[in-house]
């Protein structure tokens, strides 16, 4: 005699599956050490130690502006900023320079800047003095650190 075979169902029970995954993340949640002291340990040089603030007068200030180069307050070529920035630089090799770009300034001005400020520097690791490993310190200043500059000096950069 044959029976007739019921079609089974082919799912699965998932009523209960919400239950156990809550009891899971509780468990874990409790057994789980928290350690609120630990972390990435490393040491940080302290700020007084390592660098000292550097005035506005000491830098050499270049602004990127639409209307050209305004380079420690006169306004300069490309050509005459290399000239200038090169005098500097053979004076005092440790002077930063800051490049303070106009934001209505083109793009292609200051990488134009950046790229003549990149060879100044390739002519002064040729140097024997200086040597190979001799690198300028070109800073781009924020939006804050313009303003403190200009409320320091009284009067708007550029």
């Amino acid at each position: 005699m044959k029976y007739a075979r019921r079609p089974r169902n082919a799912e699965i029970p998932t009523a209960s599956m919400a239950d156990i995954a809550f009891l899971l993340i509780i468990y874990f949640m409790l057994t789980t050490v928290f350690a609120a002291t630990r972390g990435l340990e490393f040491g940080l040089p302290e700020p007084e130690d390592q660098q000292k603030p550097v005035k506005f007068e000491e830098a050499i200030y270049i602004k990127v502006d639409p209307g050209g180069l305004l380079v420690d307050g006169r306004f300069r070529d490309l050509q005459g900023l290399s000239g200038y920035v090169a005098q500097k630089m053979a004076q005092n090799p440790s002077k930063p320079i800051i490049v303070h770009a106009s934001p209505a300034s083109p793009y292609r001005s200051v990488m134009d800047v950046l790229d003549e400020l990149r060879q100044i520097e390739r002519r002064l690791q040729a140097n024997p003095k200086l040597g190979p490993t001799y690198h300028m310190g070109v800073s781009i200043p924020t939006q804050a650190e313009v303003a403190e500059w200009e409320r320091l000096l009284g009067r708007k950069l550029g």
